[in-house]
């Protein structure tokens, strides 16, 4: 009898910690389960954040956007505000994001403008936009002239 007792505190313990294990194991498995998007979730989720972006730019709230670009080559706030406004240089009429693409990691959304010079009528114009899957979340791209 006292040699089951003393085995049957050990078993009590080991599956404890054993279980106690698993459970966090399956935790963290299922954690980075969930942070994996399916490939619709992804374009619809580029898509919105792209139109934000694009209406904090148009809103000039240059500090909002700053905060959403990829932090990778990223100049300081000062540097990238002034290339930013200077990107700005024609008043724009209207912008619509379309195609957006996702490949991996990778996004690419197109930016139609109508900008105001001096026609009678805005002028269309349109660029393709980059944009990054980082931490659960989309980060835009800057051209390169920008981290120059």
């Amino acid at each position: 009898m006292i040699y089951a007792d003393r085995f049957a505190g050990l078993f009590t313990v080991k599956t404890f910690w054993i279980t106690s294990l698993l459970i966090v194991e399956m935790l963290f498995f299922s954690a980075n389960c969930a942070t994996i998007p399916e490939q619709g979730d992804l374009k619809a989720s580029l898509k919105e954040s792209a139109e934000k972006y694009w209406k904090m730019r148009m809103d000039e709230k240059y500090e909002d956007t700053y905060k959403m670009e990829d932090k990778e080559g990223l100049p300081p706030f000062e540097a990238y505000l002034q290339k930013v406004k200077a990107m700005r240089r024609f008043a724009v009429a209207k912008y619509t994001i379309t195609n957006e693409s996702v490949e991996g990691e990778k996004g690419t959304v197109t930016v139609y403008l109508e900008v105001m010079l001096s026609a009678p009528r805005p002028i269309p114009s349109g660029f393709g936009d980059a944009w990054i899957y980082r931490n659960g979340r989309w980060r835009h791209v800057l051209p390169q002239e920008v981290h120059k």
